[in-house]
């Protein structure tokens, strides 16, 4: 049997507390990857909302420990071949919406490239990110994520 003590009880322990709503500077921690998104990993067909996501890994940089090195996920929807004939309810091509997502990121973030057609997110790249209060996926906890869907999504760090 291994017996514990530590310096305060289970009572004690704090919990983090949410951000506030705003822009904060983020560092890309990891190349970003493309993946399948949910519905395609449940084998559903594009017109069933089957794609693909642009994965980016950030990590926040700030004064205040309490949000210094806090951990998002950005889940940019990537654009597919489907998407090239397609609208959304705003009249938007989906596809150049899809795509401006990732070309704002590669524009706003430091260290990173967008040349043409090309967009090149680097690791260690520095980006402001919206963080916002919302549901988790279970819609039972209030959490801080990153709001890649806002106008503009990404800014350029100031400085």
């Amino acid at each position: 049997m291994t017996e514990t003590t530590f310096t305060k009880t289970v009572d004690d322990i704090e919990e983090p507390e949410l951000m506030e709503e705003d822009w904060y500077k983020a560092r890309v921690v990891t190349d970003p990857v493309i993946e399948d998104n949910k519905a395609a990993k449940a084998g559903l067909p594009p017109e069933d909302g089957a794609g693909k996501n642009y994965i980016v890994k950030f990590k926040l940089e700030h004064k205040e420990p309490k949000i210094n090195g806090r951990r998002f996920t950005a889940w940019l929807p990537y654009p597919v071949p489907e998407d090239e004939d397609k609208y959304d309810g705003m009249g938007n091509k989906v596809y150049d919406k899809k795509m401006g997502r990732i070309m704002a990121l590669a524009d706003c973030a430091q260290g990173s490239v967008l040349d043409g057609k090309t967009a090149t997110v680097m690791p260690n790249s520095l980006v402001m990110v919206y963080v916002t209060r919302g549901l988790d996926m279970n819609g039972e906890n209030i959490i801080n994520s990153i709001d890649a869907f806002r106008d503009p999504p990404f800014k350029r760090v100031e400085g």
